[in-house]
């Protein structure tokens, strides 16, 4: 096939459905879709499944290669826990390059779309930055000095550190006062609902409340930022980020959420550097965009060639 025609397969597996593209060189998607996850099948049935997803779709799009990005901990394409999926200890990148004859790659999902941020979105240029994705739940993708970290697939879980302002509140991980139990979307909801508001609005409904003036959506936002804020403290102690691109659902309140973000943190810092805060560029295309970077990176590494220099996945093998 030329290079004009080729392809890779860009996967971004989700526990409810799994999107799927075949991106050219140019970055462009000459084609896509959303099919349902298989999660009924088990943690090797939907490896299987991806397996022939990515096969078929390579076939009839001229595909050169694949990467696969999963939620869960994942480190060198080996998925140590990816629970809502079904997967412990599967090595998929192996089974997936095995299965297909491809080149290519796994990563996780949260650390692909931190990716396309860095490289083409609101974090380019920046070496040392924080992607932190507010949806149902909270993670971040870390870069400092210009390489992602990974930390065998560990790194980033900055919705399970502890933030004051959530007291003894519980989280769905086990533990007490997590962040992502106080300052995701799902909590925004839950709070907000709990103190009495509509349980059918969504988030994007309270923020809108907020604006109008609306007292109980305008706390519980400000509640948000406090925890968001106080998380950030901690960040920019242990990695002293430049930049925090925002995502994920909330990010359609970034103008509440950011200032007051900024103005706690700022209570907070001493000699510490304060971040600037963006929104993401790429929204829900992101773990896509990514994806899809890491598969060119992948076909490259696989033909001797070097895709974006400078910029490096600590502990990620293509």
């Amino acid at each position: 096939m030329s290079e004009q025609q080729a392809t890779v397969i860009a996967v971004d597996v989700g526990g409810t459905f799994t999107k799927v593209a075949a991106v050219n060189r140019a970055g462009e998607a000459v084609a896509g879709d959303a099919p349902p996850t298989p999660v009924d099948l088990g943690g090797r049935g939907v490896t299987l499944w991806l397996a022939d997803l990515v096969r078929d779709w390579a076939d009839r799009h001229s595909g050169a290669g694949f990467c696969v990005a999963v939620p869960g901990i994942i480190a060198n394409g080996f998925c140590h826990m990816a629970a809502n999926i079904g997967w412990r200890d599967e090595p998929l990148q192996d089974l997936l390059r095995d299965q297909t004859g491809l080149p290519g790659i796994v990563t996780q999902d949260v650390r692909a779309a931190g990716w396309a941020e860095w490289r083409v979105g609101a974090g380019r240029g920046c070496d040392s930055m924080l992607f932190m994705p507010l949806g149902t739940g909270i993670a971040g993708a870390i870069v400092v000095d210009g390489t992602m970290i990974v930390a065998d697939g560990y790194a980033g879980e900055i919705g399970h550190m502890p933030v004051p302002v959530a007291g003894d509140r519980a989280c769905a991980c086990g533990a007490v006062g997590c962040l992502e139990a106080w300052s995701s979307a799902a909590s925004v909801r839950r709070r907000h609902t709990e103190a009495g508001g509509d349980p059918d609005w969504t988030t994007a409904q309270i923020a809108d409340a907020a604006r109008s003036g609306d007292a109980l959506a305008a706390r519980i936002i400000d509640e948000a930022a406090l925890g968001l804020a106080q998380a950030l403290y901690y960040n920019q102690a242990m990695l002293g980020s430049a930049k925090v691109v925002i995502g994920g659902g909330m990010s359609g309140a970034f103008d509440l959420l950011a200032p007051r973000i900024t103005e706690e943190l700022s209570s907070l810092v001493s000699f510490h550097r304060m971040p600037e805060l963006v929104v993401a560029e790429l929204g829900s295309r992101s773990g896509q965009v990514g994806a899809a970077l890491l598969g060119w990176d992948a076909i490259d590494a696989a033909t001797g060639q070097q895709s974006a220099p400078g910029k490096t996945q600590q502990g990620e093998t293509s």
